[in-house]
């Protein structure tokens, strides 16, 4: 869950801190309240495009800061904050922090949780924290590559451990079955020579 998103010099805003209470958060207004503007500061904090026009008149860069809490084990993401060597140890108490900050040039740097990341990775992350719908915009719905990640939300914690038994054994599997086609190929290799 976003528990709070912090933004600095973003088009017209000049610093605002937003605190999220648990359950659904709508954000209303009139016409140019700036609803939009922290929607697309969340949509940027994970992984979307940024550039330095964002940046508000007569600052030097925009920052967007976001927390991110847990009430259970993120698995998924877990797994992939783990593949991008970040610290996942005390992920449940104290939450993921991830920073973004465009300067003037149009240069990026991204924390998450003080380890450094690239675009590409933040954005992979994002999508496990942050899924924003607009109108006519199903994303996750339309994008079969999140079909399973959606079923899976689904299970119980005995389904988590069936499911990660089951990757671990698949992933045996993989291990042996690549070695038996190298020794495949190796032998191969090793008649033809021999027949010449």
């Amino acid at each position: 869950m976003l528990q709070s998103l912090t933004i600095e010099s973003f088009a017209i805003i000049d610093q605002v801190t937003i605190d999220f209470s648990q359950g659904m958060t709508v954000l209303s207004g009139e016409t140019g309240a700036g609803k939009s503007i922290i929607i697309d500061a969340l949509g940027i904090l994970c992984g979307g495009r940024g550039s330095n026009e964002f940046i508000r008149q007569d600052s030097e860069k925009l920052v967007v800061e976001g927390l991110f809490s847990f009430n259970e084990q993120p698995t998924a993401l877990i797994h992939l904050l783990e593949e991008l060597s970040i610290d996942t140890e005390h992920l449940l108490e104290d939450g993921l922090i991830i920073r973004r900050e465009i300067n003037n040039q149009g240069k990026n740097l991204i924390r998450v949780n003080g380890q450094l990341l690239n675009v590409t990775a933040l954005k992979r992350i994002g999508s496990h924290l942050v899924d924003i719908h607009g109108q006519n915009e199903h994303q996750a719905l339309l994008d079969n590559t999140q079909h399973l990640s959606l079923v899976d939300q689904l299970g119980d914690q005995r389904f988590i451990q069936l499911k990660e038994k089951y990757q671990t054994a698949y992933e045996q599997y993989a291990a042996i079955r690549r070695q038996w086609f190298k020794s495949q190929k190796n032998e191969q290799e090793q008649m033809q020579r021999l027949s010449f």
